[in-house]
Protein backbone atom coordinates (compact mmCIF):
# COMPACT_ATOMS: atom_id res chain seq x y z
CA UNK A 1 0.00 0.00 0.00
CA UNK A 2 1.59 3.29 -0.86
CA UNK A 3 1.61 6.04 1.91
CA UNK A 4 -0.62 8.50 2.60
CA UNK A 5 -3.38 6.42 0.81
CA UNK A 6 -7.12 5.17 2.26
CA UNK A 7 -8.64 2.25 2.15
CA UNK A 8 -12.35 2.87 0.62
CA UNK A 9 -13.81 1.53 3.77
CA UNK A 10 -12.38 4.85 5.65
CA UNK A 11 -13.92 7.21 3.03
CA UNK A 12 -17.33 5.85 3.56
CA UNK A 13 -17.76 5.36 7.28
CA UNK A 14 -19.02 8.90 7.37
CA UNK A 15 -21.51 8.37 4.93
CA UNK A 16 -24.92 7.37 6.34
CA UNK A 17 -26.11 6.19 9.77
CA UNK A 18 -23.57 6.39 12.38
CA UNK A 19 -24.32 2.84 13.94
CA UNK A 20 -25.75 3.62 16.55
CA UNK A 21 -29.27 1.67 17.19
CA UNK A 22 -32.14 4.04 17.94
CA UNK A 23 -30.86 7.58 16.67
CA UNK A 24 -28.84 9.24 13.71
CA UNK A 25 -26.64 11.70 13.98
CA UNK A 26 -23.88 13.80 11.42
CA UNK A 27 -24.90 13.98 8.21
CA UNK A 28 -28.02 11.38 7.77
CA UNK A 29 -29.44 13.55 11.21
CA UNK A 30 -29.06 17.04 9.09
CA UNK A 31 -30.26 15.56 6.00
CA UNK A 32 -33.12 14.15 7.81
CA UNK A 33 -34.26 17.54 9.21
CA UNK A 34 -33.61 19.42 5.93
CA UNK A 35 -35.79 16.76 4.03
CA UNK A 36 -38.54 17.13 6.83
CA UNK A 37 -38.40 21.05 6.32
CA UNK A 38 -38.54 21.14 2.06
CA UNK A 39 -41.98 18.48 3.15
CA UNK A 40 -43.10 20.53 5.64
CA UNK A 41 -42.67 24.21 3.16
CA UNK A 42 -44.63 21.97 0.36
CA UNK A 43 -47.58 20.56 2.32
CA UNK A 44 -47.87 24.40 3.67
CA UNK A 45 -47.87 25.50 -0.11
CA UNK A 46 -50.55 23.17 -1.02
CA UNK A 47 -52.54 24.08 1.67
CA UNK A 48 -52.73 27.74 0.81
CA UNK A 49 -53.93 27.02 -2.16
CA UNK A 50 -56.74 24.90 -1.09
CA UNK A 51 -57.48 27.25 1.55
CA UNK A 52 -57.49 29.68 -1.75
CA UNK A 53 -59.18 27.52 -3.78
CA UNK A 54 -62.00 26.77 -1.05
CA UNK A 55 -62.71 30.39 -0.14
CA UNK A 56 -63.21 30.93 -3.60
CA UNK A 57 -65.22 28.25 -4.93
CA UNK A 58 -67.85 27.90 -1.79
CA UNK A 59 -67.47 31.51 0.45
CA UNK A 60 -69.88 30.92 2.32
CA UNK A 61 -67.77 29.26 4.79
CA UNK A 62 -65.91 31.56 5.52
CA UNK A 63 -61.85 31.72 6.05
CA UNK A 64 -61.76 29.66 9.21
CA UNK A 65 -63.31 26.38 8.32
CA UNK A 66 -61.12 25.94 5.49
CA UNK A 67 -57.94 27.11 7.46
CA UNK A 68 -58.79 24.20 10.36
CA UNK A 69 -59.79 21.40 7.80
CA UNK A 70 -56.15 22.18 5.66
CA UNK A 71 -54.35 22.90 9.04
CA UNK A 72 -55.25 19.34 10.36
CA UNK A 73 -54.54 17.59 7.28
CA UNK A 74 -50.98 19.31 6.83
CA UNK A 75 -50.24 18.46 10.91
CA UNK A 76 -51.48 15.08 10.47
CA UNK A 77 -49.15 14.48 6.99
CA UNK A 78 -46.40 16.08 8.72
CA UNK A 79 -46.84 13.64 12.34
CA UNK A 80 -47.13 10.75 10.34
CA UNK A 81 -44.45 11.43 8.27
CA UNK A 82 -41.84 11.81 11.14
CA UNK A 83 -43.51 7.98 12.28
Amino acid sequence: MVDGARRIGDTWQWLGMSGEVLWTSGIARQALLYCYMVAAVAVAAVNTINVITIRHENPQFGLGAPIIWEGSSSTTFLLLWIA
